[in-house]
């Protein structure tokens, strides 16, 4: 039996900056995933950072999404780190150009 991993926080947007409200993480496995993407042109970026609330305005994580093509042309995105964080609380910003997507950071056991 799998065991669904509860999401923290969802984030959609598109074209600029993005923030999210503050949210709790309780342990330190989590997973930052781009569960949504479609690009509106081949100069795209999409880059995700994490700031612990009131701590600080230097990220406790950034990653950039890296786009793959699997065998048979089907393309998918994903970031190129996962954070280890200490329970807290955060909040996400998103900076995007030429793409829209969902972000969700899942807390796993």
């Amino acid at each position: 039996m799998w065991l669904s991993s509860p999401v923290v926080v969802s984030l959609s947007g598109f074209d600029g900056e993005t923030f999210s409200g503050v949210f709790e993480v309780k342990g330190v496995n989590c997973d930052v995933e781009v569960v949504y993407f479609q690009r509106w042109s081949l100069g795209w970026s999409l880059r995700v950072e994490l700031f612990e609330e009131g701590k600080s305005e230097v990220p406790v994580f950034s990653a950039t999404a890296v786009r793959y093509v699997l065998p048979g042309g089907t393309e998918t995105v994903e970031l190129s780190a996962h954070p280890s964080l200490s329970p807290g609380r955060y909040y996400l910003r998103v900076e995007s150009v030429g793409v829209q997507w969902t972000v969700h950071v899942v807390e796993w056991a």
